[in-house]
């Protein structure tokens, strides 16, 4: 990548460093995964490392918005994770135009923290040749149940489970959430009550040094009919609410889930709804539209929080 040091520029230019707080690097970010940014938000050719991608990133699009979320001035030198994504469901078709599919949505999310999102589409048979080819991993939502009979979801759990064992980075987020707890011998089955929809309120009984700020309950945006219902030996539910007791567990110190979706916006949300009243009913899907509208979600809260924890704060 050329001969000079990270933070200096070409023909004895020394480009500025400017870092969070403007004083001093990350400390979760070894100072060789700092990138040095041009004005138009592409990788320095000289004097700055590329973030390590898979065989399977994102597409020329994708990759675009991902480089300009972490930075946009000359010489500015951005703490970057690299995180990849287990792709294992996609947006309803009728509500992609409010904020595209799983990929861009977390992208939004966490790309202003410092995080680029990396796709391996396993629906699509597309896996990752090592768990090391990123610095942690999500797990997205799914329109599949995680004990459906399906070949290549049993590939996504046995990652899980080697995941947990080697204490890689990992957030599983609705069914991600579901399928961690199923694999580490959790029992995963629907709700006797239906579906779970609309803004909800869970209550967070234990928190890590990386939720800053702490909060006693948190909203998001629910949409789920599966629950886990049996927790396995080796997690602690740290969320839970009168419909869903297991709303969240940590799995050691380097696994966390939650069921509800931080990167559901009020608008996408209330998409999904309304395109699926048919699945819901009338009435159960009017009330869980309200819900959107008189409570605030806190999207950006949890976008804190699980950027910080793959900073390793």
């Amino acid at each position: 990548m050329g001969g000079n040091r990270v933070g200096e520029g070409r023909r004895g230019h020394r480009a500025r460093r400017q870092l969070r707080g403007g004083r001093r690097p990350h400390r979760g970010v070894p100072r060789g995964r700092q990138r040095r940014v041009h004005h138009v938000g592409l990788p320095a050719p000289r004097g700055g490392l590329l973030v390590r991608r898979g065989r399977h990133a994102h597409s020329p699009r994708a990759r675009s918005s991902a480089r300009t979320a972490v930075g946009t001035r000359e010489g500015v030198l951005v703490p970057v994770r690299s995180v990849g994504l287990f792709l294992v469901g996609h947006i309803d078709a009728g509500s992609l135009h409010v904020g595209g599919d799983y990929p861009e949505l977390y992208q939004e999310l966490l790309g202003p923290h410092g995080i680029n999102v990396v796709t391996y589409r396993c629906d699509e048979g597309q896996f990752p040749e090592s768990l090391d080819e990123q610095d942690g991993w999500l797990c997205s939502p799914s329109r599949l149940s995680v004990y459906d009979d399906v070949a290549w979801l049993r590939t996504v759990e046995e990652l899980l489970r080697e995941i947990v064992r080697t204490e890689t980075p990992f957030v599983g987020i609705c069914f991600g959430h579901q399928l961690l707890a199923q694999a580490l011998g959790g029992a995963v089955r629907k709700a006797d009550f239906g579906w779970g929809i609309g803004a909800k309120e869970y209550e967070v009984h234990e928190t890590r040094e990386w939720m800053t700020p702490p909060r006693e309950v948190i909203h998001l945006a629910a949409s789920h009919q599966d629950q886990v219902l049996e927790v396995p030996a080796d997690a602690t539910v740290w969320a839970s609410s009168d419909y869903c007791p297991v709303g969240g567990m940590f799995v050691g110190e380097r696994a966390w889930t939650l069921q509800v979706h931080p990167e559901f916006s009020p608008a996408l949300a209330d998409s999904l709804l309304a395109t699926r009243v048919s699945l819901f009913g009338e009435e159960h899907a009017a009330a869980a539209r309200a819900t959107l509208t008189r409570t605030s979600l806190d999207q950006g809260l949890l976008a804190g929080w699980i950027s910080a924890f793959f900073h390793g704060e």
